[in-house]
């Protein structure tokens, strides 16, 4: 096998990948059963409502559709809070993943950035925009500045646009 070879290092992501994901065992297999019991709910609540219409139909009293009708709205709520259960523990999973990943990045990239020469940093690195600790709160003020900046710079450039084309006289 070649080293360039696309299936190498495809292995050698997914071995990376693997070790975040065995960090996160315990939650993907909660969140694993937690959605094989939302399956199962999935399944048997058309059979429950063709339970309590077959019940209405065979001329039962009451009490019995009543009863049938309430284990079916009780088997509803759990289906709905296993399905809760299973996104918020799986997606919290994969969430912890992601910001492991993107520490791991930013680290690798500082540490990069570290070794630069110190002219080349002074002239074209704003280290106010680099932060020490990556945190999600950090990041995403970083993107939200970066996109307020844009449109400042938006707004400030059609406000001269406009000034030119008054000034031009194409604005009376």
């Amino acid at each position: 096998m070649r080293a360039g070879d696309p299936s190498s290092s495809r292995r050698a992501m997914f071995r990376r990948l693997w070790g975040y994901l065995a960090q996160n065992r315990r939650r993907y297999v909660v969140g694993t059963l937690l959605l094989l019991g939302y399956d199962a709910g999935f399944v048997i609540v058309p059979l429950l409502v063709g339970w309590s219409i077959q019940a209405f139909a065979d001329g039962l009293p009451v009490a019995e559709v009543g009863r049938r009708t309430a284990i079916l709205a009780l088997v509803t709520l759990v289906r709905m809070v296993l399905r809760f259960l299973s996104r918020i523990s799986i997606f919290n999973a994969a969430r912890e993943i992601e910001y492991a990943l993107r520490n791991d990045l930013f680290a690798h990239l500082f540490a990069e950035l570290t070794e630069l020469p110190h002219h080349f940093v002074k002239k074209f690195l704003t280290f106010s925009r680099i932060p020490f600790r990556f945190e999600p709160f950090t990041q995403e003020r970083i993107i939200l500045e970066a996109i307020l900046k844009q449109l400042v710079d938006f707004l400030d450039l059609s406000a001269d646009i406009w000034k030119s084309t008054v000034d031009d006289g194409f604005g009376r």
